[in-house]
């Protein structure tokens, strides 16, 4: 074995159960366009969309959460949540699903993308160059 540049990453997609030999190995997280970042944080929406967003930590309200929100959102909107999760879970009683008007401004504001994102400038790292020329093959 040697070691590689972005070897972590590699091991977290790994582990992530990511498929290796296919192109979704490169799925960039979940997240919001960068305008909806902007106005979710200009117009103080994190705090509608999370109660008690402003006790927690700095870091993770800014790095994390954005990701978390886009996620339920996307996967509510997909049909998942409601799939996995009975209709009656804590998680459906929180603001981002009972204010229809909130989550319709999210609903189509979530970036699903692989490789680049060009919108945030987000890349896919710990993705091995094999990956890469299959994409660029493939299009």
């Amino acid at each position: 074995m040697f070691s590689e540049p972005d070897g972590d990453a590699l091991v977290g997609r790994t582990v992530a159960q990511l498929k290796f030999s296919a192109d979704e190995f490169d799925v960039l997280p979940l997240h919001f366009n960068k305008s909806t970042l902007v106005r979710l944080t200009s117009s103080r929406l994190w705090h509608r969309i999370l109660p008690g967003y402003e006790f927690y930590p700095q870091r993770f309200a800014q790095n994390v959460v954005p990701f978390l929100a886009a996620a339920l959102v996307y996967h509510y909107r997909e049909g998942h949540l409601t799939e996995l999760l009975p209709p009656g879970h804590p998680i459906f009683a929180q603001p981002l699903f009972l204010e229809a008007e909130l989550y319709d401004s999210l609903k189509e504001n979530v970036i699903l993308t692989w490789s680049h994102c060009k919108d945030c400038n987000m890349f896919a790292s710990g993705v091995p160059g094999c990956i890469a020329i299959e994409r660029e093959l493939r299009t």
